[in-house]
């Protein structure tokens, strides 16, 4: 018999939340990024905890209006899932991100409830501890500062419109001057240009993620994205003891590149949204 318990305090959901999630840290960066990084102004969606057995078996957090994230799960068989799904329906949650095979199993669960879902991104998640050097190309990676800010916003602004719900322009370009102000994105320069990106986004306590690597169109398949992500891993090895990342499934291309230079995959993401 599972139970739902809703949060209504950050403090409060953080605290049980936080040592479950690290349990797998790689593989919930990122519904464990974001609960650690809740300020205590801000207002999420949805905190809710599943137990089973009086123990955490997952659970969900809900920061934007399109999706809820489940965590990776302990012990709940299909019963338990389909009491989830009921939960989820009844409560109107417009969408899902979590571990691919629990979230079809919830959205499938749903669809047969009369609310058809459409797949938004397909990904797998991996996990990085020592890299592999790719074949060397010109050029050296280095920190982006505010005097290339132009540049990164239209390299995140091309970045965004092959996501399932791109920001505004506004939004786009606070982000890429935050990034810049925090000094988390790097980039490869060759030549004096700038020609792959990549940012170190959200840390946890022994894990970070590597984001929006980009790399303009007409300079792709030089090499360059794999040794502007090689370099930044390393730099972020020196302070993590892991890194995650996450591909898109419909691009092979990429997936191919980090596996070469040492990311292993360890589960697979998928977005639902309802409809």
């Amino acid at each position: 018999m599972i139970n739902i318990q809703i949060f209504r305090d950050i403090e409060s959901f953080r605290e049980e939340a936080v040592p479950f999630l690290l349990k797998q840290e790689a593989e919930n960066n990122l519904i464990l990024g974001l609960t650690m990084a809740l300020k205590m102004e801000s207002k999420p969606y949805l905190m809710a905890k599943i137990q089973k057995d009086g123990k955490p078996a997952m659970f969900m957090l809900q920061t934007i209006p399109s999706q809820a994230i489940l965590s990776l799960h302990t012990g709940l068989d299909q019963n338990d899932l389909n009491q989830i799904a009921d939960w989820l329906f009844d409560n109107k949650v417009p969408g899902l991100v979590g571990e691919k095979e629990t979230v079809l199993t919830i959205a499938d669960y749903i669809k047969n409830r009369g609310t058809a879902y459409d797949i938004k991104m397909d990904q797998r998640i991996y996990k990085l501890t020592d890299v592999v050097d790719p074949k060397s190309v010109s050029g050296e990676l280095e920190q982006v500062e505010m005097v290339d800010s132009e540049l990164v916003v239209d390299y995140l602004t091309d970045f965004h419109s092959h996501v399932p719900e791109p920001a505004s322009a506004e939004e786009i370009r606070l982000a890429a001057l935050r990034m810049i102000n925090e000094g988390r994105l790097y980039g490869w320069r060759d030549q004096e240009k700038l020609v792959s990106v990549a940012v170190i986004s959200r840390p946890t306590v022994h894990n970070a993620n590597i984001a929006f690597v980009y790399t303009p169109p007409e300079l792709r398949g030089r090499g360059y994205a794999s040794n502007c992500v090689a370099e930044l891993s390393k730099k972020a090895l020196e302070q993590y003891d892991t890194l995650s990342l996450y591909t898109d499934m419909a691009n092979p291309t990429s997936n191919k590149i980090y596996m070469d230079i040492g990311y292993e995959p360890v589960c697979d993401s998928v977005m639902v949204w309802f409809r």
